[in-house]
């Protein structure tokens, strides 16, 4: 797996979400007075180069520590009735199975795909690790053993051969 280092330096010049505080750096010990260099610096987590985790948004998400870095995805999934509002899961569909068929390069599906489960109600997951290639996905919500199906979603192509492609 190539990684690519998007990373800002971090500074005063740095962008930072609206409204929120900018980065401040203060010398807190200079050489010439103190024999060393020291700084406080105070920033807030939204400036420059970070990710959210899916905690950010749910309230029940991972947190940070708890994403591998081998190549996933991240699944949100949302229900609406025919008039387009949001709606709850139907009772006794509490599961959103998401799907990872890997498919070859003219998007065959080869193998068996990989099921992930999630809480229906929680809206978001992140998948198990997977190969780099790439991959047929798509949700169905279902039954809690997964045997009932309520719903699917439509299918995309999701290319993990490289690190990133949002």
């Amino acid at each position: 797996m190539k990684i690519f280092d998007l990373s800002q330096d971090l500074n005063q010049d740095c962008s930072f979400w609206p409204f929120y505080p900018p980065f401040e750096v203060k010398y807190i010990k200079r050489k010439s007075e103190h024999g060393v260099n020291a700084q406080y610096i105070q920033t807030s987590n939204h400036m420059g180069t970070h990710l959210d985790a899916p905690r950010h948004f749910v309230t029940k998400g991972k947190t940070i520590d708890q994403i591998p870095i081998n190549p996933h995805t991240t699944v949100n999934w949302m229900l609406k009735n025919v008039s387009g509002a949001s709606t709850a899961c139907p009772g006794g569909y509490d599961t959103a199975a998401a799907y990872s068929q890997l498919v070859n390069a003219s998007d065959v599906p080869v193998g068996q795909p990989v099921i992930d489960l999630f809480t229906c109600a929680d809206m978001t997951g992140t998948t198990s690790p997977l190969p780099p290639g790439r991959y047929l996905t798509w949700i169905d919500i279902t039954n809690s053993n997964n045997t009932l199906k309520y719903a699917s979603s439509l299918s995309a192509i999701v290319d993990l051969t490289v690190t990133d492609k949002t």
